[in-house]
């Protein structure tokens, strides 16, 4: 993951996405016109349920009783979480070396939503990871009493997704960019293999006449992208004329599933932007009449029956516009104080709910300041930071279509710890 921000101009900000895109991890298979590129990803493994994250492994000061440990030794843990529909990748590895005298070894992890138990892999050396125990339940701590290797035990491979994507600029505009799956592209005939609609990305109000607004304009853009997704807010420079300020909010990439859902990998990629354009948006049926426009909707890459494209509705956590909120403060829920924030679900009307979108909140933009950021704290003492971000495109994007209540934007994952 990293996090990227700066300026950029309208000419400029394809090849700056391409570059970040292809620093996190991304291919450019092409460059098939100025300001358009054409990138592929392999996204990381995934198994029937997200991995634990935050797992640190430590001597305990305790002499071990067990003859799995050879003193003066390294060893490397990694935990996988069992859910309703099966197991996880491997999580991140921690390690230890062990004194002269072994000792025993604590594990411990973070809490996942929907895991039933978790089991430990151990290695050393250049062997492989095998077994060595699992808890009761959904424990978050495990003691490695020099515990011996269930032989051939081994944490599941998991699944990985290989699309592709294009960002261009069309026809030199000065408003938008459109971003766009496909399967395939052939570098040699640059013909591409069952591609999405493209889905615009608007920084500026696409009728503006405003002569001051070009192709060397200020954009500023911040956002989160790995290997798995790309999540950016695109600003127009307001300076010019705060009538026509806008901004676009792009996320490309996997969504996180729900637990009881199991692996769902192949199909498990969505796209979306914004659109306030002049005229009216143009709903695409290129796959069907519930093609996704990836504006009015989410667009993802496959039905769970394999259908390419199709709309998907956002789901969120949202108050009645009509309710007072106060004049002060941030209206934290008056049983914890906390505030809230919400995934942003993604919901097929026959698939029903796909799962969220990965590293992405939804803020009721109240009493909040544009780049305020809001710290999520975790039992283990673990953090998450993420930037909100006042994004109103005063035209089509899926939050904004979602809710009832006008006031809600994003927030994007900065930092993890």
């Amino acid at each position: 993951m990293a996090w990227i921000q700066g300026y950029a101009t309208p000419a400029t900000i394809t090849r700056v996405l391409r570059d970040a895109m292809v620093a996190a991890g991304w291919t450019e298979v092409a460059n098939p016109a100025a300001e358009e590129y054409i990138l592929q990803t392999t996204t990381d493994p995934e198994g029937a349920i997200r991995a634990p994250k935050a797992v640190k492994a430590a001597l305990t000061g305790a002499a071990a009783s067990g003859t799995g440990f050879t003193g003066g030794a390294t060893y490397d843990y990694v935990v996988t979480a069992e859910g309703p529909k099966g197991e996880s990748v491997a999580s991140a590895t921690a390690s230890v070396t062990q004194p002269t005298t072994p000792e025993r070894v604590k594990l411990s992890w973070r809490l996942l939503d929907g895991a039933l138990r978790y089991h430990i892999y151990r290695k050393t050396g250049t062997g492989g990871f095998e077994r060595v125990g699992s808890t009761e339940g959904q424990c978050t701590t495990w003691i490695d009493d020099g515990a011996t290797p269930q032989a051939g035990v081994t944490p599941p491979a998991g699944q990985s997704l290989t699309i592709l994507a294009r960002i261009r600029r069309p026809s030199a505009s000065k408003f938008a960019i459109e971003v766009s799956m496909l399967e395939a592209y052939d570098t040699v005939a640059a013909t591409a293999t069952n591609e999405s609609p493209k889905v615009p990305l608007y920084f500026w109000y696409g009728g503006a006449t405003t002569p001051s607004w070009g192709d060397n304009s200020q954009l500023l853009y911040w956002g989160n992208v790995s290997k798995n997704r790309v999540a950016v807010v695109i600003y127009g420079d307001p300076t010019i004329d705060f009538s026509n300020y806008r901004v676009g909010f792009l996320y490309l990439g996997r969504l996180t599933p729900f637990p009881e859902a199991g692996q769902d990998v192949a199909g498990n990629f969505a796209l979306c932007g914004n659109f306030a354009g002049s005229g009216t948006l143009s709903v695409p049926t290129t796959y069907g009449p519930y093609t996704g426009s990836g504006v009015l909707d989410v667009m993802v890459y496959k039905t769970k029956s394999g259908v390419l494209y199709q709309r998907h509705e956002l789901a969120f956590v949202t108050q009645r516009s009509g309710m007072t909120l106060e004049d002060k403060g941030f209206n934290p829920s008056q049983w914890t104080q906390k505030y809230h924030l919400s995934p942003a679900y993604v919901v097929h009307g026959y698939d029903g709910y796909r799962g969220w979108l990965e590293d992405v909140l939804v803020v009721q933009d109240h009493n909040l300041v544009h780049l305020d950021e809001f710290i999520v704290s975790y039992p283990d003492g673990g953090t998450e930071r993420y930037k909100y971000f006042r994004v109103d495109p005063a035209g089509n994007w899926p939050i904004g279509n979602a809710s009832p209540n006008s006031k809600y934007s994003v927030a994007i994952l900065k930092e993890a710890a």
